[in-house]
């Protein structure tokens, strides 16, 4: 997003209307050492959540304006942007107005490629009438987009992950706070029912995902979620497993943890707590 100091420098440039830039962040190899080297090149990026690779192009999504102007007059878009620079400019490859002016917000906040498509996430937020956030996702493919369909095409998508370059999974939200998990295709998206029963918090590769296929999630009990702070536990599954629509099979307990994010490394098992605390399980090691 736009910092203080990036709008003193982009509201400075001589220009019919105050621009809006975003940021994105490149690692390159500086003098020897990897660095971030920083492009304020998104136009319109008010707010800009989520970068990919796909199709030999770099892609972003956010939402914001193309200048202060239509911005203040309350024209607020969702973007998808793309650049063919790796990252030194970006071009919008799409852009979608809210409905009315000044009624309320829309963004695209997620990017997931598979296969020969990349899916975009996205909501509109009527929140000026009290309207309910309800989903607008579409489908770049073979140059031409298309509106999501299925169940998925209304509900709110909080997370995704992509699991090799054929499969990935989107964590969506029920207007009742529901969150559901959805296997994601080049061919379509599908509800992933073998895992109805588990609330997912996170979901983490176990080395090279691309060569063993394997992962963790960190889950709580369905049955359990109107209690204060229900049961979670570690799972294990694999790629096929959701191909197959398999269940996970549960590894570790985690008793009296509230767990916000799973990793593998170094071959530990890492846990992120909502309370800020950092959890880690040594592997068995020779």
């Amino acid at each position: 997003d736009s910092t203080d100091a990036d709008e003193l420098w982009t509201q400075a440039k001589p220009a019919e209307h105050r621009p809006i830039e975003g940021n994105v962040f490149r690692l390159d190899i500086r003098y020897g050492q990897p660095a971030w080297r920083k492009f304020r090149t998104i136009p319109g990026g008010e707010h800009v959540h989520d970068i990919c690779a796909y199709d030999g192009s770099i892609w972003a999504v956010g939402s914001g304006s193309a200048h202060r102007t239509e911005w203040e007059s309350g024209e607020i878009f969702r973007y998808l942007w793309r650049s063919d620079d790796g990252g030194e400019t970006f071009e919008p490859a799409l852009r979608v107005m809210f409905p009315e002016r000044g009624k309320g917000d829309t963004r695209f906040r997620r990017l997931l490629p598979v296969g020969d498509s990349l899916y975009v996430f996205g909501y509109v937020n009527p929140f000026v009438d009290g309207g309910p956030i309800e989903g607008r996702h579409v489908r770049l493919r073979d140059g031409m987009v298309g509106d999501v369909e299925g169940e998925i095409a209304d509900l709110l998508v909080l997370r995704t992950w992509p699991l090799d370059g054929e499969t990935g999974l989107a964590l969506a939200r029920d207007p009742d706070r529901t969150t559901r998990m959805f296997v994601v295709e080049a061919e379509g998206v599908r509800e992933l029912d073998a895992w109805s029963d588990l609330a997912v918090v996170d979901v983490a590769p176990v080395g090279s995902a691309a060569s063993s296929g394997e992962f963790l999630l960190v889950a709580g009990d369905r049955a359990e979620e109107s209690v204060e702070e229900p049961a979670h536990a570690v799972f294990a599954f694999s790629v096929e497993d959701v191909r197959a629509n398999r269940p996970p099979r549960e590894i570790l307990d985690l008793p009296e943890v509230a767990p916000s994010a799973i990793a593998v490394w170094g071959g530990d098992l890492f846990i992120g707590t909502r309370e800020g605390a950092v959890l880690r399980a040594r592997s068995e090691r020779p």
